[in-house]
C-alpha cells in the first residue's frame, strides 16, 4: 500500500476541506508549494471568492474525487462529520491531515478510516478573533506550534509530507499524544477563552454603564479572546470537557486565594502570588 502514497508536497495534489481563516491562510501559504490545490466550503460564497482570487485552482468534487493529500479545516464537529464521509467521497491512496482544536475525539475518529488513508492529528497554535476567509492571512502560521497528534498506523510519508507543509508555512512541530494535547491546550488556550468571557460578563454586571467608558487597554487585552467566533469555540469547550473543566478548578483555586489573601490583607502573600506570575509571564513570547 504504502507505493501509493506520495512523498513529496511538491507532487501532491492538495484538497482543503473548510476555507475561512484557518483553512484560507493555509491555501495562501501553500498556493506555490504543491502540484494543484482544490477546495470546499458549506458555505458557497467563500467557495466562489477563493476561485475568484486564485487561492484554489478548483472546487473538490464530493463524488470520487481524487488527492494526495487532504487537509480538514473545518470546526471540531464538522471535521468528525467529515471522517465519516471522507471514505466514500475520495478514491484512491492520500494523506489525511486535521487543523483541529482538540484532537482525543478526532484521533480516535481517524482510526476507522480504511487502510488506503493515512491519518494525521495537526493542531497549529495560531488563529484570530476574525473569521473567515476575508480574515485570511499567508503569515497566520509563521513561527508558530503546530502540534502533530500521530496514530500508530500514520505512514512515515504522511509525517515527511506533514513536515514539508510544516515548513513551508514557517511554524515549528510537536509531537504529543492526543489526550496530552487536550489537556494542555486546556490549560493555555480553551480556559484562557472562558476566563476572557467571566471578565466581560463580570463588567456586564456592574450596575454602572460608565465601567465601558472607562474600559482601556488593560480590559481590552485581558479579554480579547472574548471576540472569537462562538460556534468554533463551542465545538472545542464541548469536545474536551475533561481538560476544560479539570482546568477552570485550577483557575477558581487561584481566583479563591487571591482573594483569601486580598480579604485578610496578607500582603506579602499576594505579593507572592503576583511576582510569581510576572516572573513566568516575563520569560515568555519573548
Amino acid at each position: 500500500m504504502a507505493a501509493g502514497f506520495k512523498r513529496s508536497l511538491t507532487e501532491c495534489r492538495v484538497g482543503v476541506i473548510g476555507l475561512g481563516l484557518m483553512g484560507g491562510s493555509l491555501a495562501l501559504a501553500l498556493r506555490a508549494h504543491c502540484a494543484s490545490l482544490s477546495g470546499y466550503d458549506v458555505d458557497h460564497g467563500a467557495l466562489d471568492q477563493a476561485l475568484a482570487r486564485g487561492l484554489i485552482d478548483r472546487p473538490l468534487e464530493l463524488r470520487g474525487d481524487q488527492v494526495d493529500v487532504l487537509i480538514l479545516a473545518a470546526p471540531v464537529s464538522g471535521i468528525l462529520d467529515w471522517l465519516a464521509r471522507v471514505p466514500t467521497v475520495f478514491s484512491g491512496q492520500f494523506h489525511l491531515i486535521d487543523l483541529g482544536s482538540t484532537k482525543a475525539q478526532i484521533v480516535a475518529a481517524m482510526q476507522a478510516l480504511p487502510d488506503r488513508i493515512s491519518p494525521l492529528g495537526g493542531h497549529p497554535m495560531c488563529g484570530k478573533e476574525t473569521a473567515g476567509l476575508k480574515a485570511a492571512d499567508a503569515n497566520l502560521y509563521r513561527h508558530c506550534l503546530f502540534a502533530l497528534t500521530p496514530l500508530a498506523r500514520t505512514h512515515a510519508m504522511t509525517l515527511d509530507v506533514a513536515q514539508q507543509l510544516i515548513d513551508v508555512l514557517s511554524a515549528r512541530p510537536l509531537r504529543l499524544d492526543p489526550e496530552r494535547h487536550d489537556r494542555l491546550a486546556a490549560a493555555i488556550s480553551h480556559v484562557p477563552y472562558l476566563t476572557s468571557v467571566a471578565l466581560v460578563e463580570a463588567a456586564r454586571r456592574v450596575d454602572d454603564e460608565a465601567v465601558w467608558t472607562l474600559a482601556a487597554a488593560g480590559f481590552r487585552d485581558s479579554t480579547r479572546l472574548a471576540a472569537s467566533e462562538v460556534t468554533m469555540l463551542l465545538d472545542i469547550l464541548l469536545s474536551n470537557r475533561a481538560g476544560v473543566l479539570e482546568n477552570l478548578a485550577r483557575v477558581q483555586t487561584a481566583l479563591q486565594t487571591l482573594a483569601d489573601c486580598i480579604g485578610r490583607g496578607d500582603r506579602a502573600a499576594l505579593r507572592s502570588m503576583l511576582d510569581a506570575a510576572r516572573e513566568r509571564r516575563s520569560t515568555l513570547f519573548v
